[in-house]
């Protein structure tokens, strides 16, 4: 009995580790953003985006993308803040665009939070 139980964690201790060992490379997040699972997306048409980093739809809504931390004005990152609005506004530019809202509910600002596809890819993996 001490044999199996023995051998039963050690498979699972390979398990876990291997699970680790793969997100740590970030193979997992490749193979999703490769994936693209856009079930529950809807194509959406970009008017334009702030400096802020809102992306501001013709319909009028204004979508926070989802998991990226807008950087505070004033902390020294202007320059850092600048180069991935830029590479945002370059990604989007006359490309077909879809969005997943990850929630209905706007914050204060009236922002919905969700995740942008560009051309079959998630922008904020691309953009990682």
């Amino acid at each position: 009995m001490t044999g199996r139980v023995s051998s039963t964690i050690a498979a699972l201790t390979a398990v876990a580790m291997t699970a680790a060992a793969l997100l740590a490379t970030g193979f997992v997040q490749r193979v999703q953003a490769a994936g693209c699972d856009l079930a529950g997306a809807t194509p959406v048409e970009i008017d334009h985006i702030t400096d802020d980093l809102d992306i501001v739809l013709k319909n009028e809504r204004i979508i926070r993308l989802a998991s990226v931390k807008a950087l505070s004005k004033g902390d020294g990152s202007e320059a850092a803040s600048s180069e991935f609005v830029s590479f945002v506004k370059e990604a989007v530019s006359g490309k077909a665009v879809i969005l997943r809202l990850l929630s209905p509910v706007s914050d204060r600002w009236g922002r919905v939070s969700g995740d942008v596809f560009v051309d079959g890819r998630h922008l904020q993996s691309a953009a990682a």
